[in-house]
């Protein structure tokens, strides 16, 4: 069961990524089931306000949206989003939890299994960033001292041993910075209600 709520919020991200790259056409507003659309939203993770987001696209067709049947598909979505379960397989997928459990029966759990998903998510970030960073280091003491080999026996040589330095110079800062970001992400959740 846990895998294959996994699969298909994975799947349904997906899609909410590919269609949210798409401009949405006047027959898309005309003939969408706003009931079934937005109970799709809420099973993609969404909230309410991408109800507004539809009725700006559509705007420009001159077609209104109904924002009760909207409602009512986003409720019978986020029934089956907010299970208390799949809080965790959410955040562990390392989505963003944006709310759509909000004034929902099942908020509560939902969120503190998502928050401990969301935890094992970052802790195996921060994990594997934290070894990238270590054979960072490796590649960046060997390439000083072949830096500081090839400035005293061939100069010319030691110009791209210099510009691999940097380069790696550049990379090791890129992964302490990540690594930083994932440790604050990591306190901050820890230290939430």
């Amino acid at each position: 069961m846990r895998s294959k709520v996994l699969i298909f919020l994975t799947a349904m991200a997906q899609t909410c990524f590919f269609l949210s790259c798409q401009h949405i056409s006047k027959k898309y507003c005309e003939d969408t089931n706003w009931r079934k659309e937005a109970f799709v939203v809420a099973l993609q993770g969404e909230n309410r306000t991408k109800f507004i987001e539809f009725q700006n696209q559509c705007k420009p067709f001159k077609v209104d949206l109904n924002q009760q049947s909207f409602d009512e598909g986003f409720d019978e979505g986020a029934s089956q989003f907010c299970l208390s379960e799949a809080g965790r397989e959410f955040g562990a997928s390392g989505l963003i939890y944006k709310g759509t459990c909000e004034k929902h029966a099942n908020e509560i759990d939902f969120f503190k299994n998502y928050k401990l998903g969301r935890l094992d998510f970052l802790k195996n970030q921060f994990d594997s960033k934290s070894k990238k960073l270590e054979e960072s280091n490796a590649r960046l003491w060997r390439k000083k001292n072949e830096f500081e080999l090839e400035s005293n026996t061939n100069p010319a040589l030691a110009v791209n041993a210099y510009n691999e330095l940097e380069s790696y110079r550049v990379e090791n800062e890129r992964l302490k910075s990540e690594i930083g970001n994932l440790n604050a992400q990591i306190i901050d959740l820890e230290t939430k209600n």
